[in-house]
């Protein structure tokens, strides 16, 4: 015996049941549910595909999850849940400061020492012998460490930038790039950003991307090496 329902033949294609729902979610994307009944036979074939299918009335909606149980008399229900963008909301960003231990010489009351009295102060700490002549800054660095001070406690602060798009991201060539006033402003004209990582997935209709930006201690990152 066949199956029918209204005419419509649940082996060759899906029900769409009554109801549905969309909601809008946290990160500024839309999630939709809809139900729809076929022949238990027929699942594998007409259950839709992740990342591809699309809701039927927002197509920019994509199938992440479905969820299938059987019924009585050989049908299935299924619930499928979709995921993707009406308009990208803009990014968000997320930053965790934390602080950790930094080179005395690195401080801002130490940026004039010069290269010259650096140098004469890590010889006398490494090889001894008399006390080295220095004025102002480098003067006052020397004392730090003569009284055991090596280091300080300064913020360390990584932003981590979400961003939602319809199309997929394809270059990481910025991976190691210093910026200025990039994700955020800076604390000080000498700092900067680096970004050190950039990754990025597939939900449904939308790519999910991630970027980490590093924030460099108060002398910015070396311009030789960055």
């Amino acid at each position: 015996m066949s199956i029918q329902i209204r005419g419509r033949d649940p082996r060759t294609q899906l029900i769409r049941r009554p109801g549905g729902a969309l909601n809008l979610m946290d990160d500024g994307s839309w999630e939709g549910r809809e139900k729809f009944t076929c022949a238990w036979t027929s699942v594998r074939r007409l259950a839709p595909i992740r990342n591809l299918t699309p809701h039927q009335e927002f197509p920019t909606l994509l199938c992440t999850l479905c969820g299938i149980v059987r019924t009585k008399a050989g049908m299935a229900d299924l619930d499928v849940t979709y995921r993707g963008l009406f308009d990208a909301p803009p990014p968000t960003l997320e930053p965790t400061t934390s602080t950790g231990e930094q080179p005395v010489e690195t401080h801002d009351l130490f940026r004039d020492v010069s290269e010259e009295d650096q140098e004469k102060i890590r010889n006398y700490f490494e090889k001894g012998g008399t006390k080295p002549t220095l004025t102002g800054s480098a003067q006052k660095l020397f004392q730090k460490k003569l009284k055991g001070i090596a280091s300080y406690v300064a913020p360390s602060t990584i932003v981590k930038v979400v961003t939602l798009s319809a199309g997929q991201p394809f270059s990481i060539a910025d991976v190691g790039t210093v910026y200025q006033g990039i994700p955020i402003d800076l604390p000080n004209q000498y700092m900067s950003w680096l970004k050190t990582s950039k990754t990025w997935r597939r939900l449904g209709g939308m790519w999910i991307t991630q970027e980490d930006y590093q924030l460099s201690g108060r002398n910015g990152w070396d311009a030789d090496l960055y």
